[in-house]
């Protein structure tokens, strides 16, 4: 839902359009914009952050709902601290201390949660405006926001040129392709922090099932920072590998813990039977989650390159949310992985592309 009502109106317009979304209180324009299918649903963006602020269901009645969390102004978003629908980097999730060590030099990052270093720090991708424009070359809608970060922003190394592509097509299918270089080695883990509630309308997302695919997830200590271990989750509340599992069936026995609910890295099972699409080029997706809301019948299914999600159950969420409206599905590196040589690593080298495609697919089955 977006607070405020007025975005929905959007979804009755062309496929692929600009339009100005809102000013700040300087008065620099923010620009949005609307990728729309056939079939009803549309996707709405803004450059301040590369945002993902709707996407949008044309219900067979004729209503219009609203599967993500957003706002209808800039001032909310600029405020508002859960990173909602926006782009993260130049690190999403967590640094331990903000301090790593490259070539035998200590890098020490701001400090923005405690002591430690979150999704880029004061002044991520989240925060700045980017470069934006329509794919008029391609066949279907999309939208190409970009953006440099220079080198010595949030004490990261290296000048990096970062792009993320929108697309929405025929199949109902959300594609978010991210792209990056750097002239020096960096650091370099990118994801999109969209919170969905397939409902459209509940304030709760406890009653969502969720299938993860994934055997094992990343162990945390008291502050959400990886120990190093990776365990297996058989036998315990971070099992969602059966279909139907509930959001809330074992989240109550969180609650009472640091991250106040589900808020913890699963590592994707990137094995041949979980292989969900091979691109063109080779590049091979897997499938990352199933998310199913019964009384709607809605489905996404989520693919993606990344060896990890972030499953986060928006235990922080502040007005004019409620805890627990939305829900994340943040497809990444894992959180410390610069400080732990036993995760993939997230060093990006001068010369090399990092890529990292992320797909939601949206269905309509009967409601429960």
């Amino acid at each position: 839902r977006v607070h405020g009502g007025e975005l929905v109106r959007l979804a009755k317009m062309g496929s692929c359009r600009q339009f100005v979304f809102d000013r700040t209180q300087d008065g620099v324009e923010v620009t949005g914009f609307e990728l729309r299918n056939p079939n009803g649903y549309s996707a709405v963006l803004i450059d301040y952050g590369a945002t993902l602020i709707a996407v949008n269901e044309v219900s067979k009645d004729g209503s219009i709902q609203n599967l993500t969390l957003g706002f209808n102004n800039i001032a909310d978003y600029m405020k508002h601290t859960s990173y909602l629908g926006c782009t993260v980097g130049r690190v999403a999730n967590r640094i331990a201390e903000g301090r790593f060590t490259l070539d035998g030099r200590t890098i020490q990052l701001e400090r923005n949660m405690g002591k430690h270093h979150l999704h880029g720090g004061l002044k991520g991708f989240d925060k700045v405006m980017w470069h934006a424009e329509i794919q008029q070359d391609l066949p279907t809608p999309s939208v190409r926001f970009s953006y440099r970060s220079e080198d010595g922003a949030g004490q990261y190394p290296g000048n990096v040129d970062v792009e993320v592509i929108y697309t929405l097509d025929n199949d109902n299918v959300l594609t978010m392709e991210h792209r990056a270089t750097t002239d020096k080695l960096t650091p370099l883990n990118l994801c999109n922090h969209a919170y969905w509630n397939l409902s459209g309308t509940a304030s709760s997302v406890l009653d969502h099932e969720v299938q993860l695919m994934a055997d094992s997830y990343t162990v945390t200590d008291e502050d959400s920072i990886p120990t190093g271990e990776i365990r297996e989750v058989g036998g315990s509340v971070m099992d969602f590998r059966a279909a139907g599992v509930r959001i809330g069936d074992g989240i109550s026995s969180l609650k009472e813990g640091p991250t106040r609910g589900y808020d913890h890295n699963w590592v994707v099972r990137q094995q041949p039977d979980n292989l969900s699409l091979t691109l063109a080029d080779g590049t091979v997706l897997y499938r990352v989650a199933v998310v199913k809301h019964p009384a709607s019948g809605r489905v996404m299914e989520v693919d993606s390159t990344q060896p990890g999600v972030q499953f986060y159950t928006g235990n922080w969420l502040q007005s004019p949310f409620s805890v627990h409206e939305g829900f994340c599905l943040e497809t990444q590196h894992f959180p410390d992985s610069v400080n732990h040589p036993n995760f993939p690593s997230t060093l990006l080298q001068p010369g090399q592309l990092y890529r990292h495609i992320t797909r939601h697919r949206f269905i309509s089955e009967a409601p429960q």
